[in-house]
């Protein structure tokens, strides 16, 4: 409109650096419930699912300055598990010093986002890609290096070096059920709920191929630190934890700094001396069979 909104604003050029402009723009409206994670509009009428509370939130957008919210219950009251209380704290941004992150903020539906973090527990200036929780509690040691023993370790270490707050151990049992509870899910490369005729073949290649050697057991790790020329990273570390395949699928990208795009990339432009198994001598057909299968698990 031509006019100065603020002291940073001294001339239309500057405009598009001063973000005074929207202070008063957004109301920010509290919720009786917890676990806002959905919302329908109806004219003036606005409803949002509270998902740990089992219930709506109500409000009409009739007053920009109303706080009148009401509340529907969509089921009586009952006692919580140690399960459902663990999903409430990992997903509960208000632990975190500053409320600024939850669990889920990494680890949505508890894998991965797909970014690397540069945390504190395994130094600084060393980032790593997010790893899925998946049977974290069944496949240790955690975390790509192998820094922590077992996943209980794990789960205390995230609050206090990743959200700087220190947890009941109640609080921290809970997150451990709620992890143990997760179970896979299927794939969508599977058909009718098996094997594709691509994904068999690569089934007897993942074995011709030397990966079952590394990737085995019944979530396809042995659980061991291992130098397949992925590394050193930016403190010297050249060996990782063989990482579990089970919903591998769903948490790409791969490798430890997320170098690999998809598994075809894992496999071929980034195992160039056959160190991360034996593929320098597949066909391209049977790359792509391999990859079937492992996108399969």
């Amino acid at each position: 409109a031509g006019e100065r909104v603020s002291d940073i604003s001294v001339s239309l050029d500057r405009v598009v650096n001063d973000l005074s402009f929207l202070v008063g723009l957004r109301t920010r409206v509290a919720l009786p419930g917890n676990g806002p994670r959905g919302m329908a509009m109806a004219g003036d009428t606005v409803v949002a699912t509270e998902y740990f509370s089992d219930s709506l939130a109500v409000w009409t957008l009739n007053d920009a300055t109303s706080r009148n919210v009401t509340q529907i219950a969509l089921a009586e009251d009952r006692p919580l598990s140690d399960v459902r209380q663990g999903e409430i704290a990992f997903f509960d941004a208000s632990h975190c010093f500053q409320q600024w992150q939850s669990c889920a903020t990494c680890h949505p539906d508890v894998r991965a986002d797909a970014l690397n973090w540069d945390l504190l527990n395994d130094g600084i200036g060393n980032p790593k890609n997010t790893r899925s929780l998946l049977y974290s509690h069944e496949t240790p040691p955690v975390m790509i290096t192998g820094i922590r023993p077992e996943a209980e370790v794990a789960v205390r270490a995230g609050f206090r070096f990743i959200q700087f707050v220190e947890v009941h151990e109640d609080l921290a049992s809970n997150v451990d059920a709620y992890l143990k509870s997760l179970q896979a899910v299927p794939g969508p490369a599977l058909e009718q709920g098996g094997l594709s005729p691509e994904a068999q073949r690569g089934k007897l290649l993942f074995d011709k191929a030397g990966c079952m050697y590394c990737h085995s057991g019944p979530h396809y790790t042995d659980g061991k630190l291992h130098d397949v020329g992925l590394g050193p990273d930016e403190l010297g570390i050249d060996k990782f934890v063989t990482p579990p395949l089970r919903e591998v699928w769903r948490t790409a990208p791969y490798l430890f700094d997320g170098r690999a795009i998809d598994i075809m990339d894992l496999l071929t432009r980034h195992n160039p001396d056959d160190k991360h198994g034996k593929t320098s001598d597949l066909s391209e057909e049977e790359l792509q069979d391999l990859t079937a299968y492992i996108l399969s698990l």
